[in-house]
């Protein structure tokens, strides 16, 4: 044994200070109750060990040395499986189903250390190196898992930028899982840092080295290339990512899910094929989505086409004005369960009739994911066919798109985007382009840049935010809480308006951001109004939140009125992105069920949001009980009375068959739930679909363009 002054003090000065974090932490290990005097004894063991590895060297024969690498080298990836499991919220002895997902976790991990071995030849640089990302993954996996409802997944790797623009809305705790997963870490590390590889001949090294890249490189094939390992059973829980990782372990989960960044053909696809399917039928008025709703919910045939029979604006020669709003986390929670309130949060919405069509919209997300839900709206597409997790704008949209902008486009509207936050989220700049927006209009366009930098060199600090708006901006009450008003927002939306082109209609997707995730902080710029009255226990999250809707409900109330007032015939169109990301115990409750215990399809009640359409001249009125949010946008044109390209005539046509489909599932026009890719009676269907939203989305080389875009702009 071989030690330095330098050396011992090195490691005494690492070695306390995890020693202290982790002592002034007990009673974070202590409130695991069994579990946590055993957790404890490990992290102190381990600083014990950081110390032992940094500040001596063990001398130790060749032929022993060889053995306590090779055991060193095999224990490194359990340690650390046992880190993020932690991390992940589970322990090793209760986290999976059976023995076999130990091992898959376990090989995948060791498959890591040995394509380090395999491009370094050292131990030494395998387990220093992929012992912290390993660990870094877990951290990230937990973090995100608590602040969106759902794990850490490959496709997020392309919304780090809005990740980090939303990140500061957060506030973060070190745990005792993360002071235990460091404290394995390191002592792995300081172990490692000692570690010469056994004196080999070059020959050795060589085989060696060419053995692991052989073993990696063959599971990788395998992998990626046949589909072995999804027939056996091991695939991505793609209803319930969440529920996967819990089940199996968060390594070879998101490992299983690499598979699936790329989108393959549809079985059967073929690209000449895609018009006999949308076509089919085309000779046909297409039906109109409210009459097959109200027909569906129970209304005589007879009086839904009379209660639909209004003349559009287009029959009229009116070319109305569109204002969509897609209001960011916009809901109705009582669709969950029985709820009551100290006041009403959405009074106003609940009172509109007149010359208003409203109902329940099925969306793909929770807590996140706002646009896939655009995606979704904007496309006619299903998230449903894409994997699960992943993001459109993100990951799929590389070419013109074709959808409601290029329809609106081609009858001669303008078209703006327009979304009081950073341009940089979700990829916009570059799919809104492709889809055909003039302008994006963003929050760097309404605040000074010195205000947005010096907001966010403060770490987003809303206090000093609000101060230096009140300064610049007198008068304007812009943000509450952090985050650009509904108020304010729709006082933006009025001003584009006063401001459009005279000659030609109006466009304008308005995405907002008042009601974004978090909800548990206090602010002194937001007043809570509503609070529970029916649960068993207290939910500050969805308290705030539903105080959040009620100003959401007061400043939409504002803006119809406004418009009431203007001769120009328009349609506003708001619904929400997906229910927010509150306590999940709120759930439980008002749905009776815990989470983790809930089926499928009492699960999709926490994908639905609210929308409402009304129009400052006569439409039809109604409410509609199923509609998923791919369908939306053809609601809208019918209601407008604008012209259709032949995909959402098609649309219309499947609606009436298939009223939802999402990622979550889908419901068929008698109610019956089940998930796209189960054999029903609907499975043709719900295939023909999925080919032609492929050919939408991915086959650009064929697309069918004159299906999805009008005559005038066909391939534009």
């Amino acid at each position: 044994m071989k030690f330095t002054r330098r050396s011992v003090r090195l490691a005494a000065i690492i070695s306390m200070i995890l020693l202290t974090a982790i002592a002034v932490s007990y009673s974070k290990y202590e409130a695991l109750e069994d579990w946590g005097p055993l957790l404890y004894a490990v992290s102190i063991a381990s600083c014990a060990l950081v110390f032992a590895g940094i500040a001596f060297r063990w001398e130790t024969p060749g032929w022993l040395k060889r053995i306590a690498v090779l055991i060193f080298f095999l224990a490194a990836p359990l340690v650390m499986v046992i880190a993020v499991e932690r991390l992940n919220g589970n322990f090793l002895t209760d986290f999976l189903s059976g023995d076999e997902d130990v091992l898959a976790n376990y090989v995948v991990s060791a498959l890591l250390y040995l394509l380090v071995f395999g491009l370094s030849g050292s131990v030494r640089v395998s387990v220093m190196s992929v012992s912290p990302v390993l660990l870094l993954f877990g951290i990230a996996n937990m973090y995100i898992k608590e602040f969106k409802g759902s794990p850490l997944v490959p496709m997020d790797f392309g919304s780090i930028q809005t990740a980090a623009n939303v990140a500061a809305g957060y506030t973060y705790e070190i745990g005792y899982e993360i002071l235990f997963g460091i404290s394995l870490t390191a002592a792995l590390m300081a172990l490692a840092s000692r570690i010469d590889m056994p004196k080999w001949k070059l020959p050795a090294k060589i085989i060696t080295r060419f053995l692991a890249f052989l073993v990696v490189g063959g599971f990788a094939y395998t992998f990626f290339y046949t589909d072995f390992i999804a027939d056996n059973g091991l695939k991505p829980d793609f209803f319930n990512q969440t529920r996967g990782y819990n089940h199996h372990g968060a390594v070879l989960e998101f490992t299983l899910n690499t598979k699936y960044l790329w989108l393959v053909e549809p079985p059967g696809y073929n690209a000449s094929e895609i018009g006999d399917i949308v076509l089919s039928g085309s000779d046909e008025v297409p039906p109109n989505i409210l009459e097959t709703a109200l027909i569906r919910q129970g209304m005589d045939p007879e009086a839904a086409h009379q209660a639909v029979s209004v003349p559009t604006a287009g029959e009229q020669g009116i070319t109305p004005n569109l204002i969509v709003i897609m209001n960011e986390s916009f809901s109705d929670l009582r669709v969950v369960g029985d709820l009551e309130t100290n006041d009403p949060f959405m009074p106003f919405i609940d009172s509109m009739e007149d010359n208003t069509i409203q109902g329940n919209v099925y969306v793909s997300t929770i807590g996140t994911g706002t646009s896939n839900t655009e995606y979704e709206f904007l496309t006619g597409n299903s998230m449903a066919f894409l994997p699960a997790g992943s993001n459109a704008y993100q990951l799929y949209v590389k070419q013109k798109q074709p959808g409601l902008v290029s329809t609106l486009l081609a009858q001669r509207y303008t078209a703006d985007a327009f979304h009081p936050y950073y341009s940089s989220s979700w990829n916009r700049v570059s799919v809104y382009d492709l889809m055909g927006f003039r302008e994006f209009i963003t929050i760097e366009d309404m605040i000074d840049e010195d205000i947005l930098d010096r907001y966010k060199s403060s770490g987003y600090s809303y206090k000093l935010y609000k101060r230096m708006l009140k300064q610049r901006y007198p008068g304007e009450d812009i943000i509450l809480r952090r985050y650009v008003s509904d108020a304010y927002d729709f006082e933006q939306v009025k001003i584009m308006y006063e401001e459009k082109d005279p000659d030609q209609p109006f466009f304008l997707f308005n995405v907002t951001m008042q009601t974004h995730s978090s909800y548990n902080q206090v602010f002194d710029n937001f007043d809570q109004q509503i609070n529970l009255t029916s649960t068993k226990r207290e939910y500050p999250k969805t308290d705030q939140y539903l105080s959040l809707i009620k100003e959401t409900d007061e400043a939409f109330e504002d803006l119809i009125g406004y418009f009431r007032t203007q001769d120009e015939p328009t349609i506003i169109l708001m619904f929400g992105d997906h229910q927010p990301f509150i306590e999940d115990s709120f759930y439980s409750e008002v749905m009776g069920e815990s989470i983790s215990t809930m089926d499928d399809e009492t699960q999709q009640r926490r994908y639905i949001t609210r929308f409402i359409l009304w129009a400052n001249y006569d439409i039809p009125e109604g409410w509609i009980e199923e509609i998923s949010i791919n369908y939306l946008s053809t609601l809208l044109m019918q209601i407008a009375g604008l012209e259709m390209p032949a995909y959402q005539q098609y649309l219309a046509r499947v609606y009436q068959e298939l009223p939802v489909i999402t990622a979550l599932g889908c419901r068929d026009k008698d109610g019956n739930f089940f998930q796209a890719d189960q054999a029903t009676a609907l499975k043709g269907l719900v295939q023909d679909y999925r080919c032609v939203a492929y050919n939408n989305l991915a086959d650009t080389t064929n697309r069918c363009d004159s299906l999805f875009y009008l005559p005038s702009r066909q391939g534009d």
